[in-house]
């Protein structure tokens, strides 16, 4: 997991800037989840949880195949998952943009002036974990890249092959110090401790 920590570690520098006060902290995690005002509006962390789910999937099916043009076929639809796609019939803003989206959203309700202590409390379980995300998919689609480009039959297999690795960790996270667990800090959890710190506040706080 050498790949996902330096490019955890780049991508924590890029979300170190600051964030200006707001007076609507629940307005912003609203945002975050499907809590949104419009019936028909999505927030940032279904949009994320369902494109990890279909770049498992494609990711599965592109290591069963036996053809060159299979596998490329299925690879596109995880970079189409991962960096989003702005034009055509069917828009959407892809993993990264959607785990960039929670990074900043929980990241103004932690700051805004009626944050109570329940949000900046569990704001940062919320936000390593969007980051941990964002940095396997920033890697995600790194590979996906080389294996767009590839020729070798053995070579798109390898890089589809480690597509499949780190689409199995998108939603749970990863063991990544070995304790026998994983949870929320850096380089661990996924997805699903979004969810789970997002349930708990909302708990707390009646949301």
């Amino acid at each position: 997991m050498t790949i996902v920590r330096t490019t955890l570690i780049a991508i924590l520098l890029l979300n170190c800037t600051p964030v200006f006060a707001s007076t609507s902290a629940l307005v912003y995690l609203q945002q975050i989840g499907n809590q949104t005002t419009s019936p028909d509006s999505i927030g940032h962390l279904d949009v994320a949880m369902q494109m990890a789910q279909l770049i498992q999937q494609q990711a599965s099916l592109a290591v069963q195949q036996t053809d060159l043009s299979l596998i490329k076929y299925h690879n596109r639809h995880i970079a189409i998952a991962l960096q989003g796609r702005r034009t055509g019939a069917v828009a959407n803003s892809g993993l990264i943009q959607a785990s960039k989206g929670i990074i900043s959203l929980v990241n103004l309700a932690a700051m805004a002036s009626d944050a109570v202590p329940e949000i900046r409390r569990h704001f940062v379980h919320i936000a390593t974990s969007a980051t941990n995300t964002l940095a396997l998919a920033v890697t995600m689609l790194n590979i996906s890249r080389q294996l767009a480009s590839t020729t070798s039959m053995a070579r798109a297999l390898s890089l589809a092959s480690q597509l499949q690795d780190f689409a199995d960790i998108l939603l749970p996270g990863t063991d990544s110090n070995g304790d026998g667990k994983i949870t929320w800090i850096k380089y661990e959890g996924g997805l699903l401790h979004c969810q789970k710190h997002l349930q708990l506040l909302r708990a707390e706080i009646n949301l």
